[in-house]
């Protein structure tokens, strides 16, 4: 069956449909669900054009937000269902997904969940990433049997071992063949997670810290530094040294600066490529190539305003997913084609686009109706519709500063020509209904000059902008005092 199902993958089609698949790279929990499928006839034409896509990106998240939608399996038995649902779950976790998939596969040679020691330096290591070399005896029973897992007085015995000595603890307690369950494992990194977020939070607010490079509100810290914080702390990457570093622009929670700290590999040569590559993909989900300014002001990662979920900003606002992807103006058709195009599946491409025209209460109403309180979208598919929005956008402006009564008023604008900074700034108006006849009589002069000076003269002066709210408005004058 696997046999069959590596075939399928490779097939010309199938790869010119939904693209290449890696069968060696595959992570295991999709190879298995797939081989699950062929096994009851459930991998076909038509179940492919649902989840083809996610398994040739490797996208575990995506993957398993099909695989637990019921309406696209609704001809499968429902045990059969839910026990795929329930290993898929396995793997994935609320908190930490870059930590937990970094920290281990399934199966395999660096099987996570039987008992290994990763290098000489490590402790003796169960799950993915509980080590016990630093961990009490007291500590190590505590967290296993909270986990669920028998032999948790004789592994505490590991404490404090590591290389050699982990090794042999292995074999004189003949514990070769231990293994703990997906969802053992699963409750063991959540507890190790919390730990280290403790840890973390604590050295971010310590006296030396604080002193060096200014205070961090953690409360206020973007989800997505957090993340990799926890992450370099796990590894123990997170040292005084990385530090001098990277946390300054953590103190100032400035994810753009954040970001070009990471992807420099010469601030990071003892990590190994895998981690470091890891890393790097997951913040540059939160960067654009172009419309930085409106992305980061469109919506945040976590908490109560977390974009990749459904959500109706204001009364006046559409149902809106992702970085100010609002559906009250638009098309059925236009939905439906933009969200497939950004990677989400065609059922709830579907769906969504019966929400075209609603807003406020209806919008909301629509979202408890259909049951997608939880409906969240992956971050590449967020930046991927946030691309299209913006082109649109984009090409929405342009044809504005064209139009015959803007050009005879304010004169000309050599769009190609046009200072980058005041075009994204621009869009960044259009965005959000700022760029109307009134706001033109104000800045079109100096976007028809050019005059960057005089524009950002204009867009800071608060007194033109009453009815933009404060961090908007902010946000757009820091930018241009940038350029």
């Amino acid at each position: 069956m696997e046999k069959d199902v590596r075939r399928i993958v490779n097939k010309k089609d199938v790869v010119e449909l939904y693209g290449k698949t890696d069968w060696n790279k595959l992570l295991p929990a999709i190879k298995e669900i797939l081989i699950d499928l062929r096994f009851r006839e459930d991998y076909t034409p038509e179940t492919r054009k649902i989840i083809q896509r996610a398994v040739a990106e490797n996208d575990l998240k995506t993957f398993t937000a099909l695989m637990e939608d019921r309406n696209n399996w609704k001809n499968v038995p429902k045990d059969r269902f839910q026990r795929r649902v329930n290993f898929l779950l396995n793997f994935k976790v609320n908190r930490g997904q870059l930590t937990f998939d970094a920290e281990g596969q399934e199966g395999g040679r660096f099987h996570s969940r039987m008992l290994h020691v990763p290098t000489d330096k490590s402790g003796l290591t169960i799950g993915r990433g509980y080590d016990m070399k630093d961990k009490t005896k007291k500590q190590i029973e505590k967290d296993l049997r909270e986990a669920g897992i028998c032999k948790a007085k004789l592994l505490s015995c590991a404490a404090g071992l590591r290389g050699k000595a982990a090794k042999k603890f292995i074999k004189d307690n003949k514990l070769e063949n231990f293994e703990i369950t997906p969802s053992q494992q699963k409750k063991l990194f959540e507890i190790t997670y919390e730990a280290m977020e403790k840890d973390v939070r604590r050295i971010v607010n310590k006296k030396d810290v604080v002193e060096l490079y200014g205070k961090t509100d953690w409360n206020k810290l973007l989800p997505a530094i957090k993340e990799i914080l926890i992450d370099l702390r796990f590894r123990e990457d997170y040292t005084p040294e990385t530090r001098k570093i990277i946390q300054r622009a953590v103190a100032e929670n400035d994810l753009k600066t954040f970001t070009a700290l990471m992807e420099d590999r010469n601030n990071w040569k003892n990590v190994p490529k895998d981690r470091f590559q890891r890393r790097v993909n997951f913040l540059l989900n939160f960067k654009v190539n172009r419309g930085q300014l409106t992305f980061d002001a469109e919506g945040q990662e976590g908490g109560r305003f977390h974009s990749r979920m459904l959500h109706v900003p204001t009364d006046k606002s559409g149902l809106t997913i992702g970085r100010g992807y609002d559906m009250k103006d638009k098309t059925k058709k236009q939905i439906e084609k933009d969200l497939t195009e950004a990677g989400i599946c065609q059922a709830k491409a579907k769906l969504l686009s019966c929400a075209a025209g609603l807003q406020g209460k209806a919008a909301r109403k629509f979202i408890k109706d259909n049951k997608m309180e939880n409906f969240e979208i992956t971050p590449r598919q967020q930046k991927k519709l946030f691309e299209i929005t913006y082109k649109s956008m984009e090409k929405d402006v342009r044809r504005i500063v064209n139009k015959k009564d803007v050009v005879e008023r304010y004169g000309k604008t050599d769009w190609n020509n046009l200072h980058p900074a005041i075009k994204e700034v621009l869009i960044d108006l259009q965005f959000i209904g700022d760029y109307t006849p009134p706001t033109r009589q104000i800045i079109q002069q100096a976007v028809a000059g050019n005059d960057l000076k005089t524009f950002t003269a204009l867009m800071g002066d608060r007194m033109n902008w009453k009815n933009v709210r404060k961090d908007r408005f902010e946000r757009r004058v820091k930018y241009l005092l940038l350029q």
